[in-house]
């Protein structure tokens, strides 16, 4: 559902609200991880993507899902040096969401109802949503630090509650399949001459 927000009104080509939002979403990147990205960063051969941090000098990497390398690959590619996403008025760096996020999440209804400016969904919201599904299919919480670029664990484990809930539900699902074997059908532990008496 979230990655429907910038298509509340139709279906529309792509545009670059709907492109930072399958970064965000598919990717985990923030916006302003987003907004520094530049062409030099976009290695479509091995699918990464490098997320530098000049204030601290390092680099780590983002990894494409199909969507994404194919979203790369149908834009125009520019300079190494040249922003990926650039304001339409000026051509610099993008500083903020375009309102067409925002209209959406409108649209669709997804706050209506909801107090708590926690529980509201923003553009963030698409962030914490990566870090939820990785979880849930069962990647170690370790990793899932390393594709989220937490400075610590502790950052990482407030994901850690939806294994557990996925884990419950796969039981859940166990039940099911458990409860439609016929009993006739059942193996029999029990010893010669000791069927009917409990061990």
């Amino acid at each position: 559902m979230l990655i429907l927000l910038v298509g509340a009104r139709g279906f529309e080509p792509p545009t670059s609200c709907s492109r930072i939002c399958l970064i965000a979403l598919h990717c985990g990147l923030r916006f302003g991880e987003i907004a520094n990205l530049t062409w030099g960063d976009i290695d479509l051969a091995s699918g990464a993507i490098y997320i530098r941090d000049p204030k601290n000098n390092t680099t780590r990497v983002a990894y494409m899902t199909d969507a994404v390398s194919k979203m790369f690959a149908s834009k125009t590619s520019g300079q190494p040096d040249e922003f990926v996403f650039k304001d339409k008025k000026h051509g610099r760096k993008i500083q903020k969401i375009s309102k067409a996020f925002v209209r959406s999440v409108k649209a669709l209804g997804l706050n209506e109802g909801i107090q708590d400016p926690r529980m509201k969904v923003c553009f963030h919201t698409l962030r914490h949503t990566f870090g939820s599904w990785l979880v849930i299919a069962g990647v170690p919480i370790y990793t899932v630090k390393e594709l989220m670029g937490h400075k610590t664990l502790a950052m990482t484990e407030r994901y850690a509650h939806l294994a557990a809930e996925a884990q419950r539900k796969a039981v859940k699902e166990l039940e099911k399949v458990a409860g439609r074997v016929n009993p006739d059908n059942a193996i029999s532990f029990a010893e010669p001459g000791e069927q009917g008496h409990e061990q």
